[in-house]
């Protein structure tokens, strides 16, 4: 937690670095670019698209890892990956291009198996956060943002000769955060 907040704090300074700059670099409609994103829960790349001066959409990879001790046992390390679909309205355009997103996502983590007994897990991610993007360069673009993230996850578990056990589980994250980049190819 500790290295995630210095990191935003140096984001944030990079940010505030480049707002004195003279780029005041703007979307431009009908371009394609990428887009990698660190995030609270995930870490992501994906394909952009601006559809006027002031939106954008995105399709993209996400990946996540969790793993480490949970209080006096040592957990197995699980990776999910997953895929996602956003749409950003940027508000404004200057310096600093303060932006709202709305981010969905479908990860899918791998089963697990104990002796005959097989869990499969579903999660689904609804976020919608604010952010700030700078233009370092006509085509670069650095941004962070905060956010709300609200999670739908649900199990099932395959016992032989049991009915299936379905059991779901609804998470609301009040604030989430990222830091990532954009290179526009125009």
């Amino acid at each position: 937690m500790k290295r995630c907040s210095i990191l935003i704090t140096a984001l944030i300074a990079v940010i505030m670095l480049f707002c004195y700059n003279e780029s005041k670099a703007q979307l431009t409609p009908g371009v394609f670019g990428l887009n990698t994103e660190f995030g609270t829960g995930a870490s992501e790349l994906s394909m952009l698209y601006t559809l006027s001066n002031n939106f954008e959409v995105g399709l993209g990879v996400g990946y996540s890892s969790e793993g480490g001790k949970d209080g006096d046992k040592t957990r197995d390390s699980k990776s999910t990956i997953g895929i996602n679909a956003y749409g950003a309205y940027f508000l404004s355009k200057g310096d600093v291009n303060p932006y709202l997103t709305l981010y969905v996502g479908y990860m899918i983590p791998p089963k697990e198996k104990s002796g005959e007994n097989e869990t499969t897990y579903n999660t689904i991610d609804v976020s919608f956060a604010f952010g700030g993007q700078v233009f370092v360069t006509k085509n670069f673009a650095v941004y962070i943002e905060a956010g709300l993230d609200y999670n739908i996850a649900s199990s099932t578990e395959k016992i032989p000769n049991v009915p299936d056990y379905t059991k779901s589980t609804n998470i609301m994250s009040l604030f989430t955060s990222a830091v990532g980049a954009s290179l526009y190819f125009h």
